[in-house]
């Protein structure tokens, strides 16, 4: 019963391995698409593993404020934030008053992202899910071959 359970854990997470990650991919290639605008940068914190960034831009004579720093930016994980500020650290770190790029949907103008980089996070947990795959396989197999 307890392999059991094990396996249907792993399965779980496994999915969520998979699921997240292949969103951020898709997401990604949806905002290769989306236009461009310059924005000012109204604050930026960083620090104790933690990113804060807020910008103003506008499109079609409206003015839109934005905070999301990266694809995989969803802000509910300490990981995802973790990540965008990684991904943030390879770039200049901006400054009130600089003037950076973002994408925004042309749809949905208030949707905005300020770096638009391949999410290669999204690939580790795509090989996670790979391995989590894998050592079910192996458990199952072990599991027939015994009884």
């Amino acid at each position: 019963m307890f392999v059991l359970m094990l396996q249907v854990a792993f399965v779980l997470f496994g999915f969520f391995l998979f699921f997240l990650p292949a969103g951020w991919i898709t997401e990604y290639y949806e905002i290769k698409s989306w236009s461009s605008a310059p924005a000012v940068v109204e604050k930026f914190t960083h620090g104790n593993r933690r990113c804060n960034l807020i910008y103003r831009y506008t499109v079609e004579d409206r003015e839109y404020e934005g905070n999301r720093i990266a694809i995989v930016s969803s802000g509910v994980s300490t990981h995802g934030r973790q990540h965008q500020c990684r991904m943030l650290a390879r770039h200049e770190l901006p400054e009130k008053g600089d003037i950076i790029q973002v994408k925004y949907d042309p749809d949905d103008p208030a949707r905005s992202v300020y770096l638009d980089s391949f999410p290669t996070l999204a690939l580790w947990s795509i090989l996670g899910f790979s391995g989590v795959v894998f050592l079910l396989a192996r458990s199952i197999k072990n599991g027939k071959s015994s009884g």
